[in-house]
């Protein structure tokens, strides 16, 4: 029988997973195949916290992912029950799911790991599943980080994206134009940013948006007051908070010369202005050439970059079984992924709790999410990943995805469907003033305008064409 084939870093506890003999029905191809499409076992994965946090320290992808899912990047492991004897355990189930399966129809794998008792605390058990992978994805897969940087790759979406995706393109009737105000990033050696009015300097190219969390204090802002400087003599790059220098620091390594950040392009003690910017969110996130979005960071001194170690970095975890004679490859192969990876990295991101952030990330043709152990790429067709695996994108989110004209045309009750679930996203997000409610949404309402929506009137967050239903609304709960 051919050996399992696993990724070197596996420390000896994970390879026991796949490697312990009771398991071997997995791998039998003498058996009849019926007993092998449905399987089910436990055992112990590391006998103590000492063992695993080892691990962790040795960099073994799965510790490291278990380790940063229930502990977090900055806590020890609970040291569970001494005489115990099992800190971690592991259940594996192994099936097809389907009572019809046959090669070569792909098997499913997934592995529950329980954590001492901190799963409990933190709402369960942490999922990891095995993901089949076209022998094509394989290549892409095992690409080294020290070959291929995280931006290098993050571009490559990009490029892809605006060469090959036609949902991602602007509509014809959403007219390019900048921003009021930029800033001025394209210099690597300058220790100032400068502010730029577009309508008295010349520009030309893209440019980025920030996305992220004030928090409590932001420490420079566009006022009144500091206008003129901001505008002459420039901002000095190191009294920013750190996810600003990210920011400007990235959007320089993308060769992109311009970006636009929230707190340094609205004057923010002027009423009129706030109320001018706040009515060009969608040109401004719309028009933009990709945001960078502060996913993991609840204020805007974390950064964009995790602080993690390189050599946890670029690789993912493949696992490749031998498999049935039936079958037409002797090996096939699985990435291992969290069962909650997009979630755990976006949606249930600090980032995302944010009202505001459903228009930014809704306009935006394509966003980089900063997640935090790695950056992920979103646009209106794809997810990708850092190994460039595909992430299919969640039905729950696709209904929020800026539609085409075409679609309103062809279904005219189609428009009022979209609002509907854009609005039921949006009321489940945070805003830090109330008075926010209908100008942090009222970007989406024009861009829908200039998707199909035109003989539509916007009235207060509801659309003339159906105001009776929509004025029918009631809360969850009874609340």
């Amino acid at each position: 029988m051919l050996p399992i084939v696993m990724d070197p870093r596996l420390c000896a506890g994970c390879r026991f997973v796949f490697e312990d003999p009771k398991h071997s029905q997995l791998r039998d191809s003498n058996r009849p195949a019926p007993l092998r499409h449905d399987y089910f076992a436990s055992s112990v994965h590391h006998k103590s916290a000492q063992s695993f946090r080892s691990a962790v320290d040795s960099q073994c992808p799965i510790c490291v992912t278990l380790f940063l899912l229930n502990c977090g990047p900055d806590s020890t492991p609970p040291l569970g029950d001494p005489a115990a004897n099992e800190y971690s355990t592991y259940n594996i189930d192994y099936g097809c799911g389907d009572p019809l399966f046959k090669p070569p129809k792909l098997p499913r794998f997934s592995i529950t790991f329980f954590i001492g008792k901190v799963n409990f605390a933190v709402g369960g058990p942490r999922y990891l599943k095995l993901n089949s992978l076209h022998p094509s994805d394989v290549t892409k897969t095992l690409v080294p980080s020290t070959t291929i940087s995280e931006l290098d790759h993050l571009q490559t979406c990009i490029q892809e994206c605006i060469s090959s995706h036609p949902t991602c393109r602007p509509p014809p009737s959403l007219r390019f134009r900048y921003p009021t105000r930029l800033l001025r990033v394209n210099k690597p050696t300058d220790t100032h940013v400068h502010l730029i009015e577009t309508t008295t300097t010349p520009i030309d190219g893209p440019y980025n948006v920030l996305s992220y969390r004030w928090g409590a204090f932001q420490p420079v802002k566009l006022l009144k007051s500091t206008n003129p400087t901001f505008l002459t003599a420039g901002i000095p790059l190191l009294s920013l908070p750190q996810t600003l220098i990210d920011a400007i620091t990235t959007t320089r390594s993308m060769s992109i010369a311009h970006l636009w950040i929230d707190a340094l392009c609205i004057i923010q003690d002027s009423p009129s202005d706030w109320a001018s910017e706040a009515r060009t969110m969608a040109d401004v996130y719309g028009n933009a050439h990709a945001s960078l979005a502060a996913s993991h960071n609840t204020d805007s001194n974390g950064g964009l970059f995790p602080k993690r170690p390189a050599s946890s970095r670029g690789r993912p975890t493949l696992i490749r079984f031998p498999t049935s004679p039936e079958w037409d490859l002797p090996y096939h192969d699985f990435q291992l992924v969290e069962h909650n990876f997009w979630n755990n990295r976006v949606e249930d991101a600090p980032l995302n709790t944010r009202g505001w952030v459903v228009q930014e990330r809704i306009l935006a043709p394509r966003t980089i999410h900063f997640g935090f152990d790695q950056p992920l790429f979103e646009c209106r067709e794809t997810r990708l990943s850092q190994t460039r695996v595909d992430l299919s994108i969640g039905q729950s989110y696709r209904r929020l995805i800026l539609p085409a004209r075409a679609r309103f045309e062809r279904r005219p009750r189609a428009f009022a469907k979209y609002w509907a679930a854009v609005v039921q996203y949006y009321t489940g997000r945070e805003l830090s003033f109330g008075s926010d409610r209908p100008v942090a949404i009222a970007g989406i309402a024009r861009a829908l305008q200039a998707t199909g929506a035109k003989k539509a009137r916007y009235i207060a967050g509801m659309w003339s064409t159906r105001l009776l239903r929509w004025l029918l609304w009631e809360t969850e709960g009874g609340g």
